[in-house]
């Protein structure tokens, strides 16, 4: 009977423990959350512009023209040996930017520019001059002459500015 009366008094004991604790941790989680809630008040509450504002004013003034952030030019690409030829095309950063539709291309580029010669629809061997090139690059491309047949040929990596 001793032993039974022991039991009931431990687990009545846990019984009153877990509802103690479970009241100490709501009691906690509420307290955390009216503290969360008032902090975003006070940091989003447009009079507080001292040190707790997070989003301030820009500094500076703005820009009243357009800046480049990177170089720009251009090429003149000269087809040597036919008057045209569709089946060429120029290609910047590995995308299409012209086909050679008369003897004389102009593409413009910009600083970086990977600029190549896609002959990978004719059949037969095709020259393709540097004929002109931006007075601002660092290169010295003009008047290389590009083979191609059948394949793609790299032209220049372009490096625009000072």
């Amino acid at each position: 009977m001793l032993l039974k009366n022991l039991f009931r008094n431990g687990c009545l004991y846990i019984k009153i423990f877990s509802a103690y604790f479970e009241k100490i941790l709501l009691g906690l989680l509420a307290t955390l959350f009216v503290t969360l809630l008032i902090s975003q008040v006070i940091l989003l509450a447009p009079s507080q512009n001292g040190d707790f504002a997070l989003a301030s004013s820009p500094e500076g003034i703005p820009l009243e023209k357009k800046v480049f952030l990177y170089g720009h030019g251009k090429i003149g690409l000269n087809l040597v040996n036919d008057d045209s030829c569709l089946g060429l095309k120029v290609l910047v950063n590995g995308e299409q930017q012209a086909t050679f539709t008369s003897k004389y291309v102009e593409v413009a580029l910009k600083d970086g520019d990977v600029v190549e010669i896609d002959g990978s629809e004719i059949l037969k061997d095709m020259y393709v001059d540097v004929a002109e090139l931006s007075g601002n690059t660092r290169q010295k491309v003009v008047g290389k002459r590009i083979r191609t047949r059948a394949d793609t040929q790299f032209v220049a990596k372009l490096k625009f500015g000072g």
